[in-house]
């Protein structure tokens, strides 16, 4: 009778569920670590491994009670621990994009030719679409576009300063003669010789044009 008396009150006992939920918020925290943070290294194999082994054992329907808890928080401390020993990347180095952007960001583009600008300023525009926030694991794509830019600014062909207003005005005047004019020849004189000078060389590039139209309005006045 008192043994029937145990065994009636154990047939009782009802054993607490199984607690999943934590290992659960783990694989989903999980789920979101990718390559684009973490370094593809040994310690990143080994964190997908203990990924997939926690999935099967919360995804175990025949774990249901508090005596298989511990396959549940083994599961979930070694996924801890393989994230914990995931390497991080570091941000990328920008700094001679960045630096190649300002200078190019610094010239005038009527100093160089049309052609020689056009490319230029087609790295430079790819350059500016890199994405600012990129990780060690793209430091190639940040460098590809500091490379293409650097390539294109070397290649810059300076444009020739125009000269065709001054030539036109000194076409006009450079006959004239001293004896037909009562004052101002000698100021006139030295802007002749200026511009003949300007003229007889052309060697003047575009970033120097001020020079050009220095002489013109010297001459003109």
């Amino acid at each position: 009778a008192i043994t029937t008396a145990i065994t009636d009150n154990f047939g009782k006992l009802v054993l607490k569920d199984i607690d999943k939920s934590a290992l659960g918020t783990l694989i989903a925290e999980c789920d979101k670590c990718t390559l684009d943070d973490y370094v593809n290294d040994a310690n990143w194999t080994t964190f997908q491994s203990k990924l997939t082994e926690a999935k099967v054992v919360y995804n175990n329907a025949e774990l249901t009670t508090i005596l298989q808890q511990a396959t549940v928080d083994t599961a979930k401390g070694n996924l801890e621990t393989a994230k914990g020993n995931l390497n991080a990347l570091s941000g990328a180095n920008y700094t001679a994009l960045n630096k190649l952007i300002s200078d190019f960001e610094g010239l005038t583009e009527t100093n160089y030719t049309s052609v020689s600008w056009g490319s230029a300023n087609t790295a430079y525009l790819a350059a500016k679409e890199v994405p600012t926030n990129l990780k060690s694991n793209n430091q190639k794509t940040i460098d590809d576009a500091a490379t293409a830019l650097d390539n294109a600014i070397k290649a810059l062909v300076e444009a020739d300063a125009n000269y065709t207003t001054l030539e036109n005005l000194y076409n006009a005047v450079k006959d004239y003669v001293q004896g037909d004019y009562a004052s101002g020849w000698s100021a006139f004189a030295e802007a002749l010789a200026t511009a003949k000078g300007l003229l007889d060389n052309k060697n003047l590039k575009a970033k120097d044009q001020k020079t050009v139209d220095d002489a013109y309005t010297a001459l003109n006045n």
